[in-house]
C-alpha cells in the first residue's frame, strides 16, 4: 500500500496568486476562497488583505470551520501601497511595520 502525501506535507495554494484579481483586497474573495477550502486536497492556503469587511467575516468563518492551516501574504498589502520594510528610511520603514502590526493586532 502506498503512502499518503498528507504524512509528510501540508499542500497548500496561494490564494491571491490563484487569483490574482485579489490581490488588491478586492474581487469576490469569499467564493474563490470557497473554492479552495472545499477541495480536499489542500490542507493550508494563503490568504491576503481582505478591504470588505462583510466578506471578512464570512472568509474568516468559514477558515475557521475548515481543515485549513492559514497564513498570511503580507506581500500584496505592503507592495500595492509602495510600503518597504527593509527601507533605509526610517520613516518609511515604519509605516510599513505598522501597516503590518494593525494586522496582527486585528487578528
Amino acid at each position: 500500500m502506498q503512502e499518503s502525501i498528507y504524512k509528510y506535507i501540508d499542500p497548500g495554494i496561494i490564494h491571491f496568486m490563484i487569483y490574482p484579481d485579489t490581490i488588491s483586497g478586492e474581487g469576490d474573495i469569499y467564493e474563490t476562497m470557497k473554492d479552495i477550502v472545499t477541495d480536499d486536497f489542500f490542507n493550508a492556503v494563503e490568504i491576503t488583505w481582505i478591504k470588505d469587511q462583510e466578506q471578512k467575516e464570512k472568509v474568516k468563518n468559514m477558515l475557521k470551520t475548515s481543515h485549513m492551516k492559514v497564513y498570511y501574504g503580507a506581500q500584496p498589502r505592503l507592495l500595492t501601497q509602495d510600503f518597504d520594510l527593509s527601507s533605509l528610511k526610517e520613516k518609511e520603514r515604519r509605516k510599513a511595520v505598522e501597516t503590518i502590526k494593525k494586522v496582527w493586532m486585528k487578528r
